[in-house]
């Protein structure tokens, strides 16, 4: 995993848009936290937004803001995910998931460095950096017709693969470890994996990636008694 540890720390270095790419569950909003986090805009804000969660109808508005009485419910002006991210971190997931419409004036935001409100006449100005990331193979998403060819390489400038789980060798018990410690301070407990546990993350196979090992870490934490943490995935009632 130094390559992918290696490439966050360079990329972080730069206002570059980065494209993480991965399977759901690898850990894609993780990397783009680790990216804003080691970047000179660390003290500004980092601006999270799921695409997929969206509507379409109110996706413009929730990336650019919206003035007062421009749509039915509009009762009062609206700040954007742009405007709150500027001098910061703008994260788009699932990028793929948003409208063609969108990503056209997406696209216009990211070439001029301004965007219009919603009901607006002005241009604003933005300096948000860009990560984006997506579940899908992008030339796959092109092909699709869910992703615009020219944004894919706007937004690709860095484009970074996030590894599933089950090939990233020793990181599924370092993450673990992590897990548990984060749940100690939590609940002022010292538990540890015992032995077993640490084999069967190695053994298993983690279909859901980082996801699905951290609510198994969650689920045995809370079951387990005594100093360790005690998994098994054959046992495990999500399996």
């Amino acid at each position: 995993m130094k390559k992918l540890y290696n490439e966050i720390s360079k990329v972080a270095r730069t206002d570059l848009p980065v494209l993480l790419i991965g399977e759901s569950g690898t850990g894609k909003e993780l990397a783009a936290r680790a990216i804003h986090r080691c970047s000179a805009r660390k003290n500004q804000a980092y601006v999270p937004i799921n695409c997929s969660a969206i509507s379409e109808h109110l996706i413009e508005s929730e990336l650019f803001g919206h003035e007062k009485g421009s749509f039915t419910g509009a009762e009062r002006n609206r700040q954007g995910y742009f405007e709150l991210a500027d001098q910061g971190t703008l994260f788009l997931d699932e990028v793929t998931e948003m409208p063609i419409d969108a990503q056209t004036k997406l696209l216009r935001a990211l070439e001029n460095g301004e965007y219009m409100k919603v009901g607006g006449d002005q241009l604003i100005k933005h300096d948000a950096r860009i990560i984006a990331a997506t579940n899908r193979p992008p030339m796959r998403a092109i092909e699709d017709k869910k992703l615009r060819e020219d944004l894919y390489y706007r937004l690709g400038v860095f484009p970074i693969q996030i590894p599933p789980l089950r090939e990233r060798g020793d990181d599924a018990v370092l993450i673990a470890k992590h897990l548990v410690e984060q749940l100690n301070q939590e609940h002022q407990q010292n538990r540890s994996l015992s032995l077993a546990s640490m084999q069967e993350i190695e053994r298993y196979h983690w279909p859901g990636n980082i996801r699905q090992l951290r609510n198994a870490i969650l689920r045995s934490y809370v079951m387990s008694s005594g100093d360790h943490v005690e998994i098994n995935m054959e046992a495990d009632p999500m399996e």
